[in-house]
Formats: structure tokens, C-alpha cells, sequence
């Protein structure tokens, strides 16, 4: 059972993501400025989802980019939260049982979410054999964690892409 501290906290995160998002959909309502909506709900899930990924006791070379919509900052409503969690490498039990924590808590937080776990290599790999990886790659962005290994990523996204011949 986590520290009652910690419980408050995300309790308090959890609360504060729910009026920052309902404020959002009620300003559109009248404003009719999705631009607006779509950042504000981004802004929102940005919060929400950094303050559980600091509450997770996750590594700290391992980092959190957000991808797909939710990487463009374009969030919608009804939209789903895709995360790429970034690693080093392969997970030990203790770095698997904080994951599970991370995962847990953003769908204890009612987030659906769609995520994936990636060490650099396997983004390398993925990059080069599947488009839509290549896609939500190009739409990254970091959120929480190690500001290191997404530099890293960037490069090799980079790399990846320039060795395509496209005409």
C-alpha cells in the first residue's frame, strides 16, 4: 500500500487533471477554439501524467515521451494517450514491478492509455521495419525522465530517417 502522502498526492493530481479538463471542454463549448481545446487538454494529461511517472520510483535513466496526437500536442477529448516508455535496457524484476506501478496508476487516474516499452536499440530496429513506429517516432515528444536517452533517441531517429531513400 503506497505512503498515505503519496495517495494524497495523486489523488490531488487526479482532481486537479479532472477541472483543468472540464474547464477545457466547457471553454470550447462556448469558444468553439479547438486549437485551444486541444492544447489545454494536452497541458492537462501533461501534468497528470508527470507527477505519476515521479511517483513511480521508475529509473532515472528511463524516460516518458508522449506519441501519436498526444505527441503533437493535438488532444481531443476522446482521444487516447500514447506513451513510448524509453529504457536502456531489458528491465529487472524490481524495474518491472515500478512499470507495472506506472501503468497501473494511469489507468487507476481513468487514462486510456496505449504505451509501449523500447530500449534505443529496439527503436532503432522498429524505425527501419515498421511505418507506424517510424511515424509516432517523428511525433515525439519527451514529457518526464531522462532528457538524455530521448536526445539519444532523437539522433537516431534521425539517422534512421536520412538512410531512406523516399525518390
Amino acid at each position: 500500500m503506497p505512503p498515505v502522502a503519496q495517495t494524497c498526492s495523486l489523488d490531488a493530481l487526479r482532481a486537479q487533471y479532472k477541472e483543468l479538463r472540464e474547464q477545457a471542454i466547457d471553454r470550447f463549448s462556448t469558444e468553439r477554439k479547438p486549437v485551444r481545446l486541444t492544447t489545454s487538454l494536452c497541458s492537462a494529461t501533461d501534468q497528470l501524467v508527470q507527477g505519476i511517472w515521479q511517483s513511480a520510483d521508475l529509473p532515472e535513466s528511463w524516460a516518458l515521451m508522449a506519441v501519436g496526437g498526444y505527441g503533437r500536442g493535438e488532444l481531443f477529448p476522446h482521444s487516447d494517450i500514447d506513451l513510448l516508455i524509453l529504457i536502456d535496457s531489458a528491465p529487472d524484476n524490481t524495474e518491472t514491478t515500478a512499470l507495472e506501478k506506472f501503468v497501473s496508476l494511469l489507468w487507476d487516474s481513468a487514462l486510456a492509455i496505449g504505451h509501449s516499452v523500447r530500449t534505443l536499440e529496439e527503436c532503432r530496429r522498429e524505425l527501419v521495419a515498421d511505418v507506424t513506429v517510424q511515424t509516432a517516432l517523428m511525433e515525439r515528444r519527451w514529457v518526464a525522465g531522462n532528457q538524455a536517452i530521448h536526445l539519444h533517441l532523437e539522433s537516431i531517429v534521425a539517422e534512421g530517417l536520412s538512410s531512406y531513400d523516399y525518390f
